[in-house]
């Protein structure tokens, strides 16, 4: 992918498109994820991806990059956890399989989406149903319009053999047909920052900031 080394702050693309890498795949282990062998392949992305626009980020040494969410999760395979082997890897096996699936020449990072995210852009008018990177002991059941919270304590400190452990933009959901043990389950949404630094940031407080 062809980037510039360089932009202005009133040349950063609102949508770009991340061209496929193709022939990749990325095979999460039964005891990493605490399901069965589960694998990703460059398929289940299409051949082109857009991406949108959501911030900056900004790197240790005060270089200033775009950052953008992908347009669409991975389109065939559901990611899915289960247990404590589920709890500790999620966040490492999503992370993971968006590097292998996305990374390539002109992108700075690539990781799959969290929670911090949906601060960023208006998530709420998509239907997309994805994982969040995050962990959380705070369980949301939508109800219309109307949003609810309930706090499971006994998922604090990754006591999470039947518990719920991660997060989605619809809450948190049990997978079907699982009697004992309570899973996660989600197509996973990679975030990437461009290999582009952003020149002429005056007030940084006018901009969205992302975490690298």
């Amino acid at each position: 992918m062809k980037v510039k080394p360089t932009i202005s702050i009133d040349e950063i693309e609102k949508t770009i498109i991340i061209p496929n890498p193709q022939g990749r795949s990325y095979t999460v282990r039964k005891f990493e994820s605490g399901f069965k062998k589960q694998v990703f392949t460059s398929k289940d992305f299409p051949d082109e991806i857009e991406g949108k626009f959501i911030g900056l980020a900004r790197t240790l040494n005060g270089n200033i990059y775009p950052t953008y969410v992908l347009e669409v999760p991975t389109s065939r395979n559901y990611l899915i956890f289960e247990g404590r082997a589920g709890y500790f890897n999620s966040i490492r096996i999503m992370n993971a399989i968006c590097r292998k699936l996305i990374s390539q020449k002109g992108i700075l990072s690539v990781r799959n989406i969290k929670k911090e995210d949906l601060e960023a852009f208006d998530f709420q008018k998509e239907e997309i149903y994805y994982l969040l990177a995050s962990h959380t002991t705070e369980i949301k059941m939508n109800y219309g319009t109307k949003t609810k919270y309930y706090y499971n304590s006994e998922a604090i400190g990754g006591q999470v053999d039947e518990r719920l452990v991660l997060e989605t933009p619809c809450g948190i959901k049990k997978l079907t047909g699982v009697k004992r043990k309570y899973s996660s389950f989600g197509k996973i949404r990679p975030i990437i920052t461009l290999k582009t630094r952003v020149l002429g940031v005056q007030d940084k407080s006018q901009y969205k900031w992302v975490e690298l």
